[in-house]
C-alpha cells in the first residue's frame, strides 16, 4: 500500500495544482447545488435576524421592513 508521502513525492507540483483546482470546482458545485436545496427560512442569517426582531419587540421596539 502506498502512503500519502509516497504519492506526493511521485506527483509534480503542476499535477497537484490541477487536482486542487478540480477539487475546488467540485466543491463549489456541491455548495451551489446544496444551497439551493436549503430553505432560506432555516439559514443562520435569518435565524439571527428573527431572534433580534423578537428581542426588540419584547422591549417595545417597532421593526421596519
Amino acid at each position: 500500500m502506498t502512503s500519502v508521502n509516497d504519492t506526493l513525492q511521485n506527483t509534480s507540483i503542476e499535477e497537484l495544482e490541477a487536482q486542487i483546482q478540480n477539487l475546488n470546482v467540485e466543491r463549489n458545485n456541491y455548495i451551489n447545488e446544496n444551497s439551493k436545496k436549503t430553505p432560506t427560512e432555516n439559514n443562520l442569517k435569518n435565524s439571527i435576524l428573527k431572534s433580534v426582531e423578537n428581542q426588540a419587540k419584547k422591549k417595545g421596539y417597532k421593526i421596519k421592513n
